[in-house]
């Protein structure tokens, strides 16, 4: 009886170029978001809305988007009833992105 074989190759370069487009799809959803979040960040002094930045993590598969002023975090509380941003920065932010990125 005669047995079938088969030989996939090509596999190594594949898995590279699947990596390379995952990190760019990252790069790019980073990137969108620290273009959209200053659109939805209160602007007293704009200092918060300048301070949106995105980095790959160490681990190099993640990117970080991050605000760097302190008092951003409280403009996300139900709490805090912000005039410019009733709804918050983040999910206002992320609906925005989800439709760009589509």
């Amino acid at each position: 009886m005669a047995g079938i074989k088969i030989e996939v190759r090509g596999v190594a370069d594949t898995m590279k170029q699947v990596e390379r487009d995952y990190r760019e799809f990252l790069e790019r959803v980073a990137d969108t978001i620290v273009e959209e979040a200053p659109n939805f960040t209160p602007k007293r002094t704009g200092l918060a809305s300048r301070s949106w930045e995105s980095k790959m993590t160490q681990q190099g598969r993640n990117f970080e988007v991050t605000n760097s002023q302190p008092y951003t975090v409280y403009l996300e509380k139900p709490y805090v009833k912000s005039k410019q941003a009733p709804k918050g920065i983040i999910g206002p932010t992320l609906t925005s992105v989800e439709r760009k990125i589509k």
